[in-house]
């Protein structure tokens, strides 16, 4: 890909590759009061048209840096060589835009992250073996979007000496504060024990079984139920091929209405859960 642009900030120098066509990019740098810095991209095109593959990269040097964490991590914290694509996916249904790099006893070396949670982002820091450092990157439109005119996104990038629990706090606040991902108000009972109907029932439903455990749920100071799966489809195979449009089965919750009724009357609250 061409090098499109670069940037130097306090300990990288950020290089853009790709094919902007008919998008003019921009790169500015600024910092904030605890020294983490941020990267505002911008694009700007004169008609609405649909951007390619953007690949932001640095270099970190690996020293006191021995572990990787990022969303969907899972167990393996090791970082991996560059050629391997260890790559964190995120989406607005799927995981988050933040990669942390982390010292054995947790000190945090470089924490990155970017403003766009909603659209497919690619963010992977892999070994390169020759250079002893790891080799950083954030890509952009890897997935066909619609077409825009405009695009805008900051990377946050932090290097703070602090445990780096303490710096996702900081990025989540971050996101927090944006409009776009201001947190949902939490209902008061999703702070109470909930009883979940998966773990009974799976797929095989019907009123007076659910009923029955509310009762018994009730009893134990639980404040609500959630009907996890089956209230959607007449089968009891665990099958989500044919779920249809996601309404409730009258063939095992004939009368909706009056099972939340008799919910409601057990002082729970009910709730159902889409399976994906």
């Amino acid at each position: 890909m061409n090098i499109i642009s670069s940037i130097q900030t306090q300990h990288y120098l950020i290089t853009a590759t790709g094919d902007l066509g008919p998008f003019k990019l921009s790169l500015e740098n600024s910092l904030d009061i605890d020294g983490v810095e941020y990267i505002t991209i911008q694009m700007n095109a004169d008609k609405p048209s649909r951007p390619t593959t953007l690949i932001l990269s640095w270099d970190h040097p690996m020293i006191n840096t021995h572990f990787k964490w990022f969303p969907g991590t899972y167990l393996n914290r090791t970082i991996l060589p560059v050629w391997s694509k260890d790559e964190c996916i995120s989406k607005a249904t799927s995981n988050a835009p933040v990669y942390a790099l982390f010292s054995m006893d947790g000190t945090n070396a470089l924490t990155f992250a970017l403003s766009d949670a909603l659209n497919v982002v690619k963010l992977q820091a892999g070994l390169d073996e020759l250079t002893a450092m790891a080799h950083c990157e954030i890509k952009l439109f890897t997935e066909p979007m619609p077409m825009i005119k405009q695009y805008e996104a900051r990377i946050r990038l932090d290097t703070r000496n602090i445990q780096y629990y303490k710096v996702l706090q900081d990025v989540s606040k971050w996101w927090s504060s944006m409009p776009n991902y201001k947190p949902s108000t939490i209902p008061e009972h999703a702070s109470c024990p909930i009883y979940s109907s998966w773990y009974s029932f799976h797929q095989d439903l019907s009123p007076e079984k659910l009923e029955k455990q509310c009762q018994l749920a009730k009893e134990m100071d639980m404040e609500a139920i959630i009907v996890d799966d089956g209230w959607q489809t007449d089968d009891k195979n665990r099958g989500y091929a044919y779920c249809g449009d996601w309404e409730v089965t009258k063939n095992k919750l004939p009368n909706f209405q009056e099972h939340i009724k008799r919910v409601h009357d057990v002082h729970l609250s009910s709730c159902l859960i889409r399976q994906s």
